[in-house]
């Protein structure tokens, strides 16, 4: 039995092996080994070895031909080779009934599902009856068939596709029940949507991405109190996709049930990271307003204000709200106006302007008028307003309080009905605007503003106050007459009682007469003033009893005792120019004859005032009063003549001293040495004046050395014809009665004609200085002027002073600057008055200043506040111009003080400028809080100067920038450009400068995230 069963094994074994080994040694070997290639996925040779089979066979009915050809497509399909299709379609062709038909639509639907040919894949996969599709393969079957039509978008077909499998268990599953909740949500099936996502949040190929659908369908169903149970905690505790939408949701689910504090991280968070729209923009900013975080608020609003549309103006209006709620008047004044201009929504539009005009009211400074201008618009917009009461008041009250006078005035006349309170309003803004012309040097229009304070003449005072700054408008234009006048209706106005300057006018009366030369009424106005007890300026008391003395010492007789008597009261009352009292005292003693008093006088300021313009003079009135005593105090005078010539060389008196020595030599009998004086003032000078005197002093020399022979030599040397002599001085005298009888019209063809008739006048500069003088006296500056000049262009003479003194003002006023420069020097050079000297060193100060020549400009400032004879309006324009010489070379500590100090004592245009330098040194010293106080000072107190009052609010933008202010640096600009009218004068090109600037900081760029695409990919691609 044993044997048997051992048998048997063996015959089985044996059968077993010769099948084997038929398998791989028979016909079909190839086939086989093909095969075996095939199910080790060596798709490549397998179908080098199927092809071989197929060709060696030949066979195309055998079965094993047949299945080569089969498998020969197949591998060629997973081998992606362009024929694959072709074969298998050759391959159904010619074997219809093949019983691999439905698995050839599998392979090919596989096969383009991988090359993501959906289109293809729904082509084949389609035609496969549903009833062959083995159960194994029915997920992957409508899996890909559902995926391939979502992709195609055919959602319905998808949608169906997916359904057959949701609840089949396997691979397939999550990801259809992922797409066919998608469909679902994309259909707004939302609650069909829940359910299927929900059945993933565990899934690990989906829970990153289901989130996202769940906290949305929450959302969109408004059920936003599961959102927030829910969407947090998953966005906090797990890598979700789409986190940053996520986080919108959850914030704008906060903020539509109004927990705006706990809205704002998330949509912070979402605004951070992504491209928003303006809607999304203002529901952060909302957020942030509810929240108390202003500042924050007011960045996002100004993104949605930049569209004027009706968000825009809510935004607007929602950044000025900011601003109040953190008692920023201004800055919420400005987002009011904007907000005012847009024409969206009405309530909003009538609340904001009511707004931004009572804030403008209340901040008491109102560039460009928008205090005044929006309480008028809110009153023609809105006539039947109840608030209308109010506004009239507040509109009143602007007209009080606001800077630019002429404004005022101009809007003011637009209202026919004006009540009590209007009109007082009007009564000092024409005050206040006159006060501001005048101050600009503008006195001809001051004048006119003045008079209309009487149009509703209201305040007594402000009656009389006008009538006064008329008068000085009046003297500063030297019309003498005009000013006495309008002082004495000063003087009966009865509104001019207790006023500081009711005495002064007797004091400018005064003065009207003295430049009149009526010296008796100037005395009589001048003691008034000085009798006044209640009268406490040292100084004017000082220069009335000068003045005093001045009209005693002109008058003809002159009256020299009474002169001294008031010279004396002012070096008494210690009030300045004591060296010129004195000086005047010397002068009055030698009239009188009393030498010995003069010269002790006179070498008081010698001695005591070595400093003063007058000490030179006086040394040489101080040789005449010695001279001109007797023989015995020559040698007295001879030594300060000298003095005088070694001491001071280039001084104009020095010519007078030379000529005296050789006056004193005559008398005392040295003629050659008097001729040698006499020489000396013909060939070292050239004044004809003094020439003409020499040569008539020599003529008695020589005579007196019996030597008339030289006297004509001398002549003949000078070519002076001596007939021709006694006729130059003829026709000169006869021009000269003309001229000395004011008959200035008849005395200018009179000089020009003794020009004209000789070669070589004796009397030329003398003529000309007249003709000058007669021009002059007739207005006829541009006349004047050349003949003022021909004399600066001879060497210094008695001429020069008063020469330059007209010459300099006149080039001055023209702007001509470069010649007046020159003028002015030489004023400096020879002046021989003190106030002629200031004169001097305030124009070049000024002159200097406008060729920014500031060193230089400097030095003269220093000099004018030096002086005491410097009024108070000279003194500041010193300090203006000690100010701008150190900005120029950045030494701003030092210039802050000079800007200040001008800026506080001036109202006129160096003040709105210095001022607009105070805070432009702050600025530049980054303290931009102080230099916005100084800003707002200016626009306070300066308003009237529109050009420096838009160059500061340029400068408040900047400040803006400073502190990162974007939005209140971009409304400053704006009210610029709103308000400011000029475009030629550089103000709209620095605008737009900063503007550039201001955009560039305003929109950096975001850290944008990408979304993440809404598709899953399943596994490789193949079902496996």
């Amino acid at each position: 039995m044993l044997r048997l069963t051992f048998l048997l094994a063996f015959l089985i074994s044996l059968v077993s092996y010769s099948q084997s080994t038929n398998r791989y040694t028979g016909d079909y070997a190839r086939y086989y080994t093909a095969e075996d290639l095939f199910e080790k996925e060596k798709y490549s040779a397998a179908r080098e070895e199927f092809e071989i089979f197929m060709k060696e066979l030949g066979d195309r009915e055998d079965p094993l031909f047949v299945k080569a050809k089969y498998y020969h497509a197949l591998s060629a399909l997973k081998l992606y080779h362009a024929d694959a299709e072709k074969l298998l379609l050759g391959y159904l062709q010619e074997y219809p009934e093949s019983v691999h038909r439905q698995s050839i639509y599998m392979e090919l639907g596989r096969f383009y599902y991988r090359k993501k040919k959906y289109d293809k894949t729904i082509n084949w996969l389609a035609k496969i009856d549903l009833y062959d599709v083995e159960e194994e393969n029915r997920g992957e079957y409508y899996f890909k068939l559902g995926y391939s039509y979502f992709r195609e978008g055919e959602s319905k077909k998808a949608r169906d596709a997916f359904y057959e499998i949701i609840e089949l268990e396997g691979q397939y599953q999550a990801p259809s029940i992922y797409y066919y909740s998608h469909i679902a949500y994309q259909e707004k099936n939302y609650q069909t949507a829940l359910e299927g996502f929900e059945k993933l949040t565990d899934d690990p190929a989906f829970k990153k991405a289901v989130p996202y659908y769940i906290t949305q369908i929450y959302y969109l169903q408004g059920n936003y109190d599961k959102l927030l149970d829910y969407a947090p905690a998953v966005v906090d505790s797990a890598d979700v996709k789409n986190e940053v939408s996520i986080s919108h949701l959850i914030g704008d689910a906060y903020y539509k049930v109004g927990k705006y504090d706990e809205a704002v991280p998330f949509l912070e968070e979402y605004n951070n990271k992504s491209a928003t729209t303006r809607d999304e923009d203002y529901q952060l900013g909302y957020a942030y307003y509810k929240s108390g975080a202003y500042n924050a608020a007011i960045k996002m609003f100004d993104r949605v204000a930049q569209e004027r549309d009706e968000l825009g103006q809510v935004a607007s209006y929602h950044i000025g709200e900011c601003y109040l709620k953190q008692d920023n008047f201004l800055y919420a004044r400005n987002a009011f106006e904007k907000a005012s201009t847009l024409p969206f929504d009405a309530d909003i539009e009538e609340d904001a302007l009511y707004n931004y005009a009572v804030l403008s009211y209340k901040l008491d400074f109102n560039p460009f008028d928008e205090a005044l201008e929006a309480l008028n618009l809110y009153l023609t917009r809105y006539p039947n307003s109840k608030r209308n009461k109010d506004i009239y008041q507040y509109l009143i009250n602007v007209y009080t309080t606001m800077r630019n006078y002429k404004s005022a005035l101009s809007s003011m006349d637009e209202i026919p009905e004006k009540d009590f309170k209007m009109k007082s309003a009007y009564q000092m803004m024409a005050y206040n605007y006159g006060v501001e012309l005048y101050e600009n040097s503008q006195y001809g229009k001051s004048i006119q503003y003045f008079e209309l304070v009487k149009k509703y003449p209201i305040d007594p005072k402000l009656n009389a106050q006008s009538l006064y700054w008329i008068a000085e408008a009046h003297y500063r234009k030297k019309k003498y007459d005009e000013a006495i006048l309008s002082y004495r209706q000063f003087l009966e106005e009865p509104g001019s009682y207790g006023l500081e300057y009711h005495n002064d006018a007797y004091y400018n009366i005064a003065y009207c007469y003295f430049r009149l030369k009526d010296y008796e009424s100037a005395t009589q106005n001048f003691r008034t003033f000085t009798q006044d007890e209640n009268e406490t300026n040292k100084e004017k008391i000082t220069d009335a009893y000068l003045r005093i003395g001045d009209c005693y010492f002109a008058k003809q007789p002159a009256d020299d005792d009474n002169a001294i008597v008031f010279y004396e009261k002012a070096i008494a009352n210690n009030g300045g120019q004591i060296d010129y009292a004195k000086y005047q005292i010397g002068l009055s003693y030698g009239y009188k004859k009393e030498y010995e008093s003069k010269a002790q006088k006179m070498l008081d300021i010698v001695n005591n005032h070595s400093s003063s313009t007058f000490a030179v003079p006086a040394l040489y009135e101080a040789g005449e009063a010695y001279r001109l005593m007797d023989d015995q105090h020559h040698a007295k005078a001879m030594k300060l003549y000298n003095q005088l010539i070694i001491d001071y060389p280039t001084h104009p008196r020095v010519i007078d001293a030379i000529f005296q020595i050789g006056v004193l030599h005559f008398k005392e009998g040295n003629y050659a040495l008097a001729e040698k004086q006499y020489l000396r003032v013909i060939n070292e000078f050239d004044d004809p004046v003094k020439e003409k005197d020499a040569i008539s002093a020599l003529e008695y020399v020589y005579k007196a050395m019996n030597q008339p022979d030289k006297y004509l030599e001398l002549l003949n040397k000078m070519d002076i014809d001596f007939d021709a002599t006694y006729e130059d001085n003829l026709r000169f005298d006869n021009a000269m009665k003309l001229y000395e009888d004011s008959s200035y019209a008849a005395a200018i063809p009179a000089f020009e004609s003794y020009l004209n008739k000789f070669d070589k006048p004796l009397n030329q500069v003398s003529a000309w200085y007249h003709l000058a003088t007669c021009h002059d006296r007739l207005e006829q500056w541009e006349m004047a002027i050349p003949y003022y000049e021909k004399l600066l262009s001879q060497p210094t003479n008695s001429f020069t002073e008063y020469a330059a003194l007209k010459a300099s003002a006149y080039r001055y006023e023209r702007e001509e600057y470069d010649i007046a420069v020159g003028h002015y020097q030489q004023l400096e050079a020879t002046a021989s008055f003190p106030e002629n000297k200031l004169i001097a060193q305030i124009g070049l100060m000024r002159c200097y200043t406008f060729r920014k020549e500031f060193d230089v400009a400097k030095n003269y400032a220093n000099k004018v506040l030096l002086d005491p004879l410097s009024l108070e309006n000279v003194q500041i324009e010193a300090h203006y111009v000690l100010g701008k010489a150190e900005m120029e070379v950045g030494n701003y500590d030092l210039a802050l003080p000079e800007f200040v100090e001008v800026s506080e004592n001036t109202a006129s245009i160096i003040g709105a400028e210095s001022q607009y330098y105070v805070a432009l040194i702050y600025h530049l010293k980054e303290e931009y809080k102080q230099s916005e106080t100084e800003v707002r000072k200016l626009m306070k107190e300066k308003a009237g100067y529109d050009f420096w009052v838009a160059k500061v609010l340029i400068l408040q933008a900047k400040n803006s920038i400073g502190i990162e202010d974007y939005v209140q640096a971009e409304y400053t600009l704006n009210s610029v450009l709103n308000g400011y009218t000029i475009e030629d004068d550089g103000i709209y090109e620095e605008v737009y400068q900063v503007q550039a600037v201001l955009e560039e900081l305003k929109n950096p760029e975001k850290d944008i995230d990408d979304e993440e695409d809404d598709t899953i990919e399943i596994g490789d691609g193949d079902g496996e």
